[in-house]
């Protein structure tokens, strides 16, 4: 059985801290991420991929604003997808 899209994990995790993709990408920059604004963009709404290790810095820097919040780490890294 092939799991979810990486992207959705992403998407719904923005879109449940109303997050959008300007605080994303300079959040994950912050954390040494070299994705380009434009890219992000595109992963976020599903219309391109990223690599496991540009996945897992994007998946950090959300679940560093769950932690935040006081929440958990919701966003799998790539090796949990």
């Amino acid at each position: 059985m092939i799991g979810p899209p990486a992207h959705l994990p992403i998407g719904a995790a923005c879109h449940l801290l109303d997050l959008d993709v300007s605080d994303l990408w300079i959040d994950t920059v912050g954390l040494g991420g070299d994705t380009a604004e434009p890219d992000l963009q595109a992963f976020v709404d599903g219309r391109n991929e990223m690599s496991d290790l540009e996945y897992d810095i994007v998946a950090q820097a959300i679940n560093e604003r769950f932690m935040e919040r006081g929440e958990d780490y919701p966003v799998p890294y790539a090796s949990q997808l």
